[in-house]
């Protein structure tokens, strides 16, 4: 939800420039410290499930995809860096009456969530959930849940171990969410790790509770690192007995995937495509980003594995999805493969 602008005082300058992007949270992460309005969630695991709101500034020099940050040795900046400039921590009842209240206020009664993967910490989730709304010009409410990354790189094991224990307070989270908000429209865009308690908490409550199916506009797996035997075996008839439509992201490109996939006894990732055809199932569609990706290319030093929110031509695409509400057959760089008996979706420019 973009609340607002602000510029200098005398004549305008674009690079003077930032806007106001209040976004909804919700985490599992233990609050550490709180300095003025900024309330730290640190690493550790918290006990339940905290919510609230959080303010952050996109500068005005901000280019679609970006994440404007300043150096390892520079101070942020509000005028060239996304910053995360508050949170509001509320109580249930207290953050559900005002979700409901900016849904009924939004242009489209419409909400997505966000769930981060490996190596995230909170602020980088809320200022890349932020970023993606801005972006995208989501008509609605953004959101993102939280989980205890210890966004740290040799920390994989560990982030492992935090997503297995996050999968219930997501679930609650969701079933919460689900039955309190009065958006028509919820997307559900998961990350990486975070793929692995947003598919299965969803293949619970679709078990547990197959009414809330309908408020799902679309499930959005993005560069899912989880085993792909184990979605095809243990996810995917779930999610096709639900009807929920459901949009696989996926690359030839993506580096962190090719090492989970070495550290994982070589069993492929679902989000990776390691063979002549990508993962596909029955009320899902696939869409191969890799040429799309300039990382995935090899044309820089990057992994290949954040296109979703990085990549110019994959948020276009993605907003089709979620914005314009179009099947792959109405977005202009999507072309139709079919190989075997089975039918994807390429994703390059020029189209």
């Amino acid at each position: 939800m973009i609340v607002g602008s602000v510029g200098p005082a005398g004549p305008a300058d674009k690079a003077e420039t930032f806007a106001k992007v209040q976004v909804y949270f919700a985490t599992d992460r233990q609050a550490e410290k709180t300095a003025g309005a900024l309330t730290d969630f640190g690493t550790t695991r918290g006990r339940g499930v905290s919510y609230g709101t959080a303010l952050v500034t996109i500068p005005g020099i901000h280019k679609k995809g970006g994440m404007e940050r300043p150096g390892f040795f520079g101070r942020e900046d509000p005028q060239v860096d996304v910053v995360l400039q508050s949170n509001q921590v509320l109580a249930n009842a207290a953050f559900f009456e005002q979700l409901r209240a900016q849904v009924a206020r939004s242009a489209q009664p419409a909400a997505f969530v966000f769930v981060h993967g490996y190596n995230v910490s909170y602020a980088e989730a809320a200022r890349r959930t932020a970023q993606m709304h801005y972006d995208l010009k989501f008509p609605g409410v953004p959101m993102f849940f939280s989980w205890p990354s210890q966004a740290a790189v040799e920390s994989y094991v560990v982030d492992e171990q935090n997503a297995e224990w996050a999968q219930d307070d997501f679930k609650t989270f969701l079933v919460d969410f689900l039955t309190r908000t009065n958006a028509q429209q919820v997307y559900i865009i998961a990350h990486s790790m975070g793929n692995r308690l947003v598919a299965r908490a969803m293949r619970d409550v679709l078990t547990e509770h197959p009414g809330l199916a309908p408020k799902v506009q679309e499930l959005i797996l993005a560069a899912p690192d989880i085993d792909a035997a184990v979605f095809n075996r243990n996810i995917a008839p779930v999610l096709a007995r639900s009807h929920i439509h459901t949009t696989l992201y996926a690359s030839s490109g993506d580096k962190a995937l090719k090492a989970s996939r070495l550290a994982h006894g070589r069993y492929a990732r679902l989000g990776l495509v390691d063979a002549q055809v990508p993962y596909t199932m029955r009320g899902m569609e696939t869409i191969v980003a890799s040429e799309a990706d300039p990382e995935a290319l090899g044309l820089n030093f990057g992994l290949g594995h954040s296109y979703i929110a990085d990549v110019p031509l994959v948020l276009t695409d993605l907003g089709g999805l979620i914005v314009g509400r179009k099947r792959p057959d109405q977005r202009p760089s999507l072309t139709k493969v079919s190989v075997g008996g089975k039918s994807y979706w390429n994703l390059k420019p020029g189209k």
